[in-house]
């Protein structure tokens, strides 16, 4: 029977050890290898959520800047009281291809203030898009960002001409660079006011 007993106490001390070294090691190496990936997978979800998150608000940088031009360049030349001191040669300043100056009565007093009723639209040598309100069109205030090309073409009554009074539409290309990411938009703007003969 202490035969028995011995041989007992000998198997529990066996089973008691608990484990290995190398089951330790390759435990802890498994468990390196999952932390390992699983933390890869969570810097690279980062990474996308942040690039989208750029490129989110690159779009919608576009969309506005292009919907406040379209709303003023659309105004271009308005004329509420067919006020006799308006004329389309005061209407459209300058037109360029990465530019443009004009005037409109936003206020409906008939008469033209250079102060808040001018409005240029030109790309600043930093690439932001930039717009001034009044007289002193040299101050720039950006309203996108990251712009790589800014480019606008006119469009006259007849194909020959390249007279303010026959300016019928203004087409806006703006192209946005973020990182790698590149986004054009493109947009058509007729000119209501210009060409109304009082």
């Amino acid at each position: 029977m202490m035969l028995f007993v011995n041989r007992e106490k000998k198997e529990q001390q066996i089973n008691e050890k608990g484990f290995t070294l190398v089951e330790l090691v390759v435990t802890i190496v498994i468990g390196l290898i999952v932390v390992t990936f699983v933390s890869a997978f969570f810097i690279n979800e980062k990474k996308l959520y942040e690039s989208q998150n750029q490129i989110i608000d690159m779009q919608q940088d576009l969309r506005t800047s292009l919907s406040l031009m379209t709303t003023e360049i659309r105004m271009a030349g308005y004329n509420p009281l067919n006020s006799s001191d308006f004329a389309v040669e005061k209407a459209i300043h300058k037109t360029e291809a990465n530019e443009i100056i004009f005037l409109a009565d936003f206020n409906d007093n008939g008469t033209l203030e250079t102060a808040s009723e001018r409005i240029r639209y030109a790309l600043n040598a930093d690439g932001a898009l930039c717009r001034a309100v009044g007289d002193d069109t040299a101050l720039l205030y950006p309203i996108a960002e990251n712009v790589e090309n800014f480019n606008l073409n006119y469009i006259y009554d007849s194909p020959a001409s390249t007279e303010k009074s026959d300016l019928r539409h203004v087409q806006i290309t703006l192209t946005v660079k973020s990182d790698d990411v590149k986004r054009n938009i493109y947009n058509e703007i007729k000119c209501r006011n210009l060409g109304i003969k009082q």
